[in-house]
């Protein structure tokens, strides 16, 4: 693998690109290129490092921000959507901080926070607060009986949601998620119980009792730079019960909770005069026994969701995100929102297999991607949070994602999107992707959040005016064949349509579609043929965000010649990429005179290595420092009613290079990228005196 061009082949290659490409403008603003973007001789592109210091940020986006935080009181919900107290409504952009980055040192606090807020974040998800294998941790030491948490590791926390607040960050203090029990918690097999408590915490009223004593301490816990206690403080405005908790993902067969379970099971059947009593089966549950579990569930969800609020915690509560069927979803029906969360092409085998799987190509008429599967538990009537996606690393074209899903919130409607995660720990000399959801300084993740931001904050993309509703009947609620998220059809239509799901509800009506019949996807699809601002081409894996101040092409870029957004025309040999035009100035592309482009497609610590296995890939090293971007050669064309630009590479610090060609003709402006060691590129109007 080359991993640099020399300066005198860059040179030669860009005067290649630049000078002896003859471009002209056809009838229609049909753009042509008489020739290939590759360099002569076919050579590969180059890489080159590329540094996202963990300090500072390529752009400022902190304006999008609206500090500090709870100025507009507490969070609360108005017509199915968040809104504060004053009635702003609210919309979140966010990424999750897990174990120890819950923590950071006083010296580290309020850099991270603004670099944050620089990025445009506006919502950071603390989650894993309670996992006593991250260090520092939450909870005291084992030798301190009766003190609950670690003084110092709680100051930490409360200085750093300080600074989050001062930038205008809010906070969603996460729930239970990997709570270890202790012998000094007094619970028989204690050593036994899995991490976060999960599928006992729903029924075992000792493990309940332990769980709640921890809330009423966090909860209470005064932070002493605000002078709050937490569940006053209006900057905190989400929280859940229980991450990644099911009890069918975790049925309970330790003893002696397995016997109180089935005591619980035989009671339910009693309560049913007309159930025969019989065993419970973990392995092949029937629909009597599904639903018995999901009344567990859900009666445990009320009861800590009425122990919140009777401690005052005034914020929106969400249930588990762990929604595996159709019959999951019912237990989130008291919750105040709903939270889903997923990722594409998750690492396997102790992370060391993973997949180069790419979403573009993936055809709903034969599998269901990511967004689907998040469709699938959007309640109708429910503020909606996507509460964890991402492509993880070291997968090559994770770069597919960060634009495609602030695209899709805003075209679904959804509230907020939260991604997993930003940082576990943070070490600043170590300037290597180190983890699949380390993606701090990751350009193909963390370098597209810019981008990202301003299309989701901006709120430039309609929701989707098509509407499709999946009624979801009882009888298919509870089934033999639980009907799953990769196995549903109306979430598919997600591309074309708003989605929500309906429950007890009869499908039959034009606007209520059945989850499993063909037919009525069929026609919900051809309702929903008019030109969008959103659109995914499966057969050429390409995705096109179009909207007056956003404009991007996602995927197979030698396939996006012949449709393109509105004011960007992409030229390009490049088998996958991503390019983004962003306005700055909030004006439409064509009259802004400030415009922020991306151009990026893999990414990759130097000296990465891997082999195919099986159809995915194995990792035979991870590699070390620096990270590379491969070379993105392509032409982009914008059109423009401005003159007098400026046009500048942008490094991962926001240092701008020196000036480089284009040109423009009829007002169409054109150039080439991907080539110059950089992802970011920044066009300027000179002030009108220069021109």
């Amino acid at each position: 693998m080359r991993h640099d061009l020399s300066a005198m082949a860059e040179f030669l290659l860009m005067a290649v690109l630049l000078f002896t490409l003859p471009v002209t403008i056809g009838g229609g603003g049909m753009l042509l290129l008489a020739d290939s973007l590759w360099a002569a001789g076919g050579e590969a592109p180059a890489w080159h490092p590329f540094s996202l210091s963990w300090n500072d940020a390529p752009l400022n986006l902190s304006f999008l921000l609206d500090a500090p935080a709870g100025k507009h009181g507490f969070l609360g919900i108005k017509n199915q959507r968040f809104v504060f107290e004053d009635g702003k409504e609210a919309r979140f952009w966010g990424v999750t901080l897990s174990g120890s980055a819950c923590f950071p040192a006083p010296e580290q606090a309020p850099v991270i926070a603004d670099r944050l807020a620089r990025f445009g974040v506006n919502l950071v998800r603390l989650h894993q607060l309670d996992a006593d294998w991250a260090e520092p941790n939450l909870f005291a030491a084992p030798d301190q009986p009766g003190v609950f948490f670690n003084p110092e590791t709680l100051d930490r926390l409360d200085y750093f949601l300080f600074q989050l607040e001062n930038r205008g960050i809010y906070v969603w203090l996460g729930g239970l998620a990997s709570r270890r029990l202790k012998e000094s918690d007094g619970i028989p097999a204690w050593q036994y119980i899995p991490l976060g408590l999960k599928g006992y915490i729903y029924f075992v009223p000792e493990i309940q009792n332990l769980h709640r004593q921890y809330l009423q301490a966090l909860w209470s816990h005064r932070n002493r730079y605000t002078g709050l206690e937490y569940r006053d403080s209006p900057a905190i405005v989400l929280t859940d019960l229980f991450y990644d908790n099911n009890l069918h993902i975790d049925p309970p067969r330790l003893q002696p909770f397995a016997g109180l379970f089935e005591n619980l099971w035989r009671d339910w059947q009693a309560a049913r005069k007309e159930m025969p009593p019989i065993p419970f089966d973990y392995g092949s549950p029937t629909p009597e026994m599904q639903q018995f579990m999901a009344d567990v569930m859900g009666r445990a969800n009320v009861a800590f969701h009425n122990f919140l609020r009777s401690i005052s915690v005034k914020i929106p509560l969400a249930g588990t995100g762990a929604v595996t069927a159709l019959r999951d979803l019912p237990i989130l029906e008291p919750m105040d929102f709903i939270q889903a969360g997923g990722l594409w092409n998750p690492p396997r085998l102790g992370r060391k297999i993973y997949s180069n799987r790419r979403m573009v190509d993936t055809d709903p008429d034969r599998e269901a991607n990511l967004f689907h599967w998040l469709a699938f538990s959007r309640l109708e009537k429910k503020p909606f949070v996507a509460s964890m996606w991402g492509c993880p690393w070291p997968s090559a074209y994770r770069a597919e994602l960060p634009l495609w899903m602030a695209a899709m919130a805003a075209w679904q409607d959804w509230q907020g999107c939260v991604l997993t995660s930003s940082l576990s720990t943070l070490e600043p000399e170590n300037t290597a992707i180190t983890g699949p959801l380390e993606n701090w300084n990751d350009p193909a993740v963390w370098g597209l959040m810019p981008a990202a931001a301003l299309l989701f904050h901006r709120k430039t993309m309609e929701p989707a005016r098509p509407l499709a509703v999946m009624g979801v009947p009882d009888s298919l609620l509870f089934s033999e064949a639980p009907l799953t998220p990769a196995e549903c059809r109306t979430t598919r239509l997600a591309d074309q349509a708003r989605i929500s799901v309906r429950l007890r509800a009869r499908p039959g009506r034009s606007s209520i579609l059945s989850p499993t019949q063909p037919e009525s996807v069929q026609n919900g699809r051809e309702k929903t043929k008019t030109r969008r601002e959103l659109r995914h081409d499966p057969r050429r894996g390409l995705v096109w965000v179009d909207t007056k101040q956003a404009q991007a092409v996602i995927g197979r870029l030698r396939e996006a010649a012949n449709e393109e957004p509105a004011f960007l025309n992409v030229q390009s040999d490049v088998d996958f990429g991503v390019v983004c035009v962003n306005s700055l100035d909030g004006l439409p592309i064509p009259q802004s005179r400030d415009l922020w482009i991306t151009v990026i497609s893999e990414a990759q610590n130097q000296d990465f290595r891997s082999m195919p296995v099986d159809g995915d890939f194995q990792i035979e090293s991870p590699g070390q420092a620096p990270v590379l971007i491969q070379d993105t050669p392509v032409r982009l064309f914008l059109e423009t009613r401005q003159t007098g630009w400026i046009l500048r590479t942008v490094d991962g610090a926001g240092r701008e290079g020196a000036p480089l060609p284009y040109q423009i003709e009829n007002n169409r402006l054109s150039f080439q990228a991907g080539i110059h060691g950089s992802i970011y590129y920044r066009l300027s109007c000179q002030p009108a005196s220069e021109a």
